[in-house]
Parts: structure tokens; C-alpha cells; sequence
């Protein structure tokens, strides 16, 4: 990810409440926000030489890291980062989902991770406060749409699917 560092103090850095996962989405959907381009390089590799993280889907990956964080992150980037219009069609169902897979991952006997999914949802209840005043800062310097952002990812659907085939599953 490169970002020219004027813009990356104008949008406010990064989000010291993210620790992990999608800190740079929440940067991304903020420059577009404030009426910037954001250009998606499909075709870029990146090499970590080191790694905080590993593959989510690894039986030894830390549930908390992914489970806690993930929801708590996805969540309130949507609800910082969406038009009132769309918060209120989108969000509610996202929670209704989270909510859903921990439900399932109860009848499945994942309670550490079923609660830790919780633990992340109601950590959005716990600092609404912050995350409200944060959402006014970035909405009042708006000038872009959520339609015109959603247009821009209708874009990405040109990749195609053997792309994300190649990197996520074969990788």
C-alpha cells in the first residue's frame, strides 16, 4: 500500500482502534471519502519477511486475533465509513450475520469463538461514543458518494474470479 503522507495526515493515519484486519480498508474507504482515488493493483505480489499474522483458515491461527478483532473491525468500519442511506440497510444485516455465525458456531461447540465474535460486536455498543464522534469527523468532510465508491468496486468484478481462485485458495 503506498499513500502519499499529506493525505495520510489529511484523512487521520490509521485508526489506533484497529489493531489488526481492516485497518487499510477503513484507509482506503476514507480517501475515497474524502473525493480521492483509490487504484486496486491486482496483479502486485508483496513479500513479508515478517509476520504478525497467519492464514485465518489455520487451525493454530489465535481465535481472538481473528474472531474478536474481525468482527469488532468490520463493524465499525462500516458504521464510520457508510451514508446514514446505506448504514441503516447494510449494518443491521451484518450484525444479524455475525450473530448468525456465532450462533453456529455454538451448535458446533466453538464457544471460545462464538464469544469472541460477541466480545467484538459489543465492543461497538461499548464505544459508541468514540466511534460516533469519529463517523461525524469523517462524514463532514464527505465529498464523495457511497453510490460513486460502489460503482468503483463494481470495477473489481473485472478481475475475475480465477484471480481471487489463484490467490486465496491455490496460494
Amino acid at each position: 500500500m503506498l499513500i502519499r503522507k499529506k493525505l495520510f495526515e489529511e484523512i487521520g493515519g490509521f485508526d489506533e482502534d484497529y489493531f489488526i484486519f481492516l485497518e487499510e480498508t477503513d484507509l482506503g474507504w476514507r480517501c475515497w471519502l474524502a473525493g480521492y482515488e483509490v487504484f486496486f493493483c491486482p496483479k502486485s505480489t508483496v513479500y513479508h519477511h515478517f509476520s504478525a499474522t497467519k492464514n485465518i483458515v489455520d487451525k493454530d491461527f489465535n481465535n481472538y486475533l481473528a474472531r474478536f478483532h474481525g468482527s469488532k473491525n468490520y463493524i465499525m468500519t462500516l458504521y464510520k465509513n457508510l451514508s446514514w442511506r446505506y448504514l441503516l440497510k447494510i449494518l443491521p444485516i451484518h450484525i444479524f450475520l455475525w450473530f448468525c455465525l456465532s450462533f453456529y458456531l455454538i451448535l458446533t461447540g466453538n464457544f471460545t469463538s462464538s464469544s469472541n465474535i460477541c466480545k467484538g460486536v459489543l465492543w461497538n455498543l461499548t464505544n459508541f461514543a468514540k466511534n460516533k464522534a469519529k463517523r461525524k469527523d469523517i462524514q463532514k468532510n464527505r465529498l464523495s458518494t457511497d453510490t460513486n465508491i460502489f460503482g468503483n468496486l463494481a470495477l473489481l468484478k473485472n478481475i475475475g474470479v480465477n484471480y481471487y481462485i489463484n490467490r486465496w485458495f491455490l496460494s
